[in-house]
């Protein structure tokens, strides 16, 4: 059966196997976490603080508010340096 250009009839489909063995995404990311692969804390909050200002500086342009739009773009800025401060410490671990 079809729904939507979907197959549906096989039921689930695990597209992390490997010829077959089951294996899943969280234990292929745990194994990542496991091999000192993951992100530095400070990428993963710049990269919030990013979007936290981007959505501050569009609801601060549609209220028409130059300040919380001014804080929002403020907030961007600091997110790429706090990002970039956590790939340079990505890097050095490495």
């Amino acid at each position: 059966m079809r729904h939507r250009g979907i197959h549906c009839d096989s039921g689930p489909r695990n597209y992390f196997s490997n010829k077959g063995a089951m294996m899943t995404g969280f234990s292929s990311w745990s194994n990542k976490q496991k091999e000192g692969t993951d992100m530095d804390k400070d990428r993963i909050a710049g990269a919030a603080k990013q979007a936290k200002g981007a959505v501050k500086e569009a609801t601060g342009k549609v209220l028409g508010d130059a300040k919380m739009s001014q804080e929002g773009k403020l907030e961007k800025v600091e997110g790429k340096v706090q990002n970039a401060i956590g790939g340079a410490r990505d890097k050095l671990k490495e």
